[in-house]
């Protein structure tokens, strides 16, 4: 994957944003059986359409008092690698929603497959409904 920076000001001139998985619904990756151990991968997407930029990661938590982290991967199943990790957490409430907005885009090039995986600080966190907004590459334009 080559790396071409996205504008630094842009906007977005055609498509708009996009949601992976699309009219589904959103992934539940599995828990593993203990503290911070990395559950198994959940694909997305089988084999984007275009290039992209992902933008945001949308979440469901269930549980309460607890931390995950979300890892965020592409390449095939058994050789995934991975392209960004987000964290996230429940106050001592049972169900909460999440978007949160990347601090840098990830690029991902035409025909990836991408996969997300969670792990967390006990096991009675349940990552629900997670989805990724994204761009098309072609769709982004300097101000």
């Amino acid at each position: 994957m080559s790396y071409s920076a996205p504008p630094s000001k842009g906007k977005v001139i055609s498509g708009g944003y996009k949601v992976y998985p699309s009219a589904a619904n959103g992934i539940t990756p599995p828990n593993a059986a203990s503290a911070w151990a990395n559950g198994a991968y959940s694909e997305v997407v089988a084999s984007t359409a275009e290039a992209i930029y992902i933008t945001h990661i949308s979440v469901s938590l269930d549980g309460s008092g607890a931390e995950a982290e979300i890892d965020i991967a592409t390449g095939g199943s058994g050789s995934e690698i991975i392209v960004g990790t987000v964290t996230c957490g429940i106050p001592n409430v049972t169900d909460i929603g999440y978007v949160i907005q990347l601090p840098f885009v990830i690029e991902v090039a035409a025909s990836t497959r991408i996969s997300v995986r969670m792990r967390e600080s006990g096991t009675g966190l349940t990552v629900e409904q997670v989805r990724l907004m994204y761009v098309e590459k072609d769709s982004v334009a300097p101000l």
